[in-house]
């Protein structure tokens, strides 16, 4: 984690925004790191497969010549120095965020040229370890390392490392894209000696600042947070390989174009680890009430498995073993074993077999009571991953028993069938899908950890801006003028940005559309008055509270309260 004061460089919107606005004396030192393609193509792996986003550098006592730091005894005391002057006072104390001067080292490949940069977070002495890949001799001991935050790789180094594991197919590319390095034609006539590891004085640092912040845009930033959402995904699978259900990469984005175009504001960089993530395991999709997760599920389920490939079971308190597993009941006077849903699933991902998941979505979860429905869940499921599944022999003992007796229903005798013939592999075919809505948590059952370890978690946040409703409102057919829809947008803008209230509820894209589509019934039936702005953002207000699912009188009148708010600030009149 980030020590204050630089918690906030942990966001690397907020990181790069901070570097943009660095001028004149707050200007980066800047050094340059230059290796063998070797090198750099494991180091950046590292910033993919290891510590996602950070790559680390080094150099030997070999260079020693260049200075040992006198207050560290550290070798490469230019980088050092720097990197301490920068951060630390007088007083040997850190610095604010506003008085620190930032290290940044350029990433550059020999005989190819520069592929990149980042922040130097840490420094470190270690004569114990060395970095796996990166080649030692006696003469050469990499006993300093440093690591940096990756701020911004070539794009065209980026495909090849996604498309790369290995070195050699990675190195026989180079010399197809070393024209098109972006950051190499910037820095060009600079003329910065490149030969190994070496820091720039102040007027080399800032002119070379001066070039490269510009590389640091909005895109740059999405690129840069697509491309390590997606090598955290693959980094399992080798080149080529296919993913369960016979997906293989490059087909991940036609099922994310699927389902993006009938599903509103929800992140595509959550959507592609949704993806993959039910596609390699379980998945807990977490947030509050109106943010599409049901819709989401049942989404995927259908765009990889059809119509047919999946069940949504929706939860409840009186649900417990023979619900979820199956249990005895009494059946015209005899008592009988019936099959629940999870056994009905397993058949159906049997069916199936060899083709796609099949998909059990468990929606309102959190309605149940876990310890009374779910005990054999936790054992069937030991983890997300689906190579530790596996059903208990006591199961199947069990179910054994009533269907040679005659004594269960069709459901049971097939599940015998089905699991004589492909044992646990059927169930490794299933993918559990659970939906939790984290609101009024007081009034409904506790999940505990030992269910939530049996899935992958990700949730989905309630929107803070209003992109999510901006994004979408040209598919809607709206007929509210634009002025008065300006109004809106601002106004849920201005709800959203509120912190207290965001603590108590979330002004959801559902309950948006709810509210947007009820006013523009109001105005197609006469009752609204399309020019009257002042009412249209009132009834807009009462739509809203009605679709956010909220009873607390308390909470609604604060909705009021930031109306009233709004509509002083920004003066919204009748009849403009």
């Amino acid at each position: 984690m980030y020590r204050e004061p630089f918690t906030e460089l942990a966001d690397l919107r907020k990181l790069l925004n901070w570097l943009r606005k660095l001028n004149g004396d707050s200007s980066p030192n800047i050094c340059v790191f230059s290796g063998t393609g070797r090198h750099w193509f494991w180091s950046l792996k590292y910033s993919m497969q290891g510590e996602r986003g950070y790559t680390v550098w080094g150099d030997s006592l070999r260079s020693s010549s260049r200075g040992i730091d006198e207050l560290t005894g550290i070798p490469f005391s230019a980088l050092v120095k720097r990197y301490r002057d920068g951060l630390i006072d007088s007083r040997f104390k850190i610095k604010n965020l506003n008085s620190i001067k930032p290290l940044l080292g350029l990433f550059y490949i020999s005989d190819l040229g520069y592929v990149g940069f980042g922040l130097i977070t840490d420094v470190d002495f270690d004569v114990y370890r060395n970095f796996k890949y990166w080649i030692e001799d006696e003469d050469r001991r990499w006993l300093i390392r440093w690591r940096m935050r990756v701020l911004w790789i070539d794009d065209s180094i980026r495909s090849l490392l996604l498309k790369h594991n290995d070195y050699g197919e990675f190195e026989k590319e180079l010399s197809r894209v070393k024209d098109e390095l972006t950051i190499n034609k910037i820095l060009r006539d600079l003329k910065i000696l490149t030969i190994t590891n070496n820091c720039l004085n102040n007027e080399k640092s800032n002119l070379t600042w001066s070039r490269i912040k510009e590389l640091l845009n909005d895109d740059a930033v999405d690129a840069m947070v697509k491309f390590y959402e997606e090598s955290t995904m693959f980094k399992q699978f080798p080149p080529g390989t296919q993913l369960p259900g016979g997906f293989n990469k490059g087909l991940i984005s036609e099922v994310l174009s699927e389902i993006k175009g009938k599903l509103h504001g929800v992140d595509e960089a959550l959507l592609r680890r949704f993806i993959v993530s039910a596609l390699l395991g379980n998945v807990m999709l977490v947030g509050p009430p109106g943010m599409g997760k049901t819709t989401l599920a049942e989404l995927l389920a259908k765009v990889i498995s059809g119509s047919k490939g999946y069940m949504i079971k929706t939860a409840n308190s009186l649900w417990f073993r023979r619900d979820v597993i199956g249990g005895e009941t009494i059946e015209n006077g005899t008592v009988k074993w019936v099959s629940g849903f999870l056994i009905k699933a397993f058949n159906k991902a049997a069916e199936g077999l060899g083709a796609s998941p099949f998909f059990l979505i468990i929606d309102e979860l959190n309605r149940a009571d876990v310890d009374k429905a779910f005990g054999e869940f936790f054992t069937i499921f030991r983890s997300p991953n689906p190579e530790d599944w596996e059903l208990p022999s006591e199961l199947i003992n069990e179910v054994r028993e009533w269907v040679n007796g005659n004594k269960a229903d069709e459901e049971a005798g097939e599940f015998i069938r089905n699991y004589d013939k492909y044992g646990d592999e059927a169930l490794r075919k299933l993918r559990v899908i659970a939906v939790i809505n984290a609101v009024d948590l007081r009034n409904l059952f506790l999940i505990g950890n030992a269910l939530v370890r049996r899935f992958q978690v990700i949730e989905v946040k309630c929107p803070s801006n209003t992109t999510d409703v901006e994004g979408i409102v040209n598919t809607l057919k709206l007929n509210i003028p634009i002025k008065a829809f300006g109004s809106i947008i601002n106004y849920i803008r201005y709800l959203r940005s509120d912190s207290k209230l965001s603590r108590q509820v979330c002004v959801s894209t559902g309950a948006v559309l709810n509210a947007l589509h009820v006013v523009n019934g109001m105005m197609q039936v006469g009752e609204l008055n399309p020019s009257d702005e002042q009412a249209l953002l009132i009834e807009f207000n009462e739509a809203l509270k009605s679709s956010l699912g909220v009873v607390s009188t308390r909470v609604l009148h604060k909705i009021d309260e930031r109306l009233e708010e709004f509509r002083r600030q920004n003066k919204v009149n009748n009849n403009e």
